[in-house]
């Protein structure tokens, strides 16, 4: 069965899957991954595209004709922007390289991000964990409970 016949994206009515396989489910799955990693390139290319022409006055008001918000808008333009050029990973993903262009150096964490096999989460944590380290602080930020929230969560507290 192929793709096209096995899988139904039209927005007017509920998304539908009816491959039978193991092969067309992976298949399927892989290919709009990687259909949607290309969306968010090339969503950032207009993003940073719309700097170039209309400058950051712009943004805001593209950010509500597009129903999205304006720091998403300024973080896809600033992610697409700093991999121009570069070498991109072809097994992380858009959002790692989203954390990864927040540093000084994000072909290094794109690196690290693939050697350690690292989510998003833990690629900040890896960064955020060195830049500790370099400001002279603890490796792991001191956790407390809560008070605002009656223990369910933790917050980081100055050592």
């Amino acid at each position: 069965m192929s793709q096209e016949i096995a899988l139904s994206t039209a927005v007017e009515t509920w998304p539908t899957f009816s491959g039978e396989t193991w092969e067309a489910h992976v298949t399927t799955w892989v290919a709009l991954q990687e259909s949607m990693e290309g969306h968010l390139w090339q969503m950032g290319a207009i993003a940073a595209s719309l700097y170039e022409h209309f400058g950051s006055a712009a943004v805001k008001e593209f950010a509500a004709e597009v129903n999205t918000s304006w720091r998403r808008v300024q973080e896809y333009a600033h992610t697409y922007n700093e991999w121009t050029g570069r070498e991109r990973s072809r097994i992380k993903s858009f959002g790692h390289h989203t954390i990864a262009a927040r540093t000084d150096d994000p072909e290094r964490w794109i690196q690290v991000a693939e050697d350690e096999h690292l989510s998003t989460r833990e690629l900040e944590r890896y960064i955020q964990r060195e830049a500790r380290i370099e400001a002279g602080g603890e490796p792991e930020p001191h956790l407390e409970t809560c008070p605002t929230c009656k223990g369910v969560g933790v917050i980081e507290v100055e050592g």
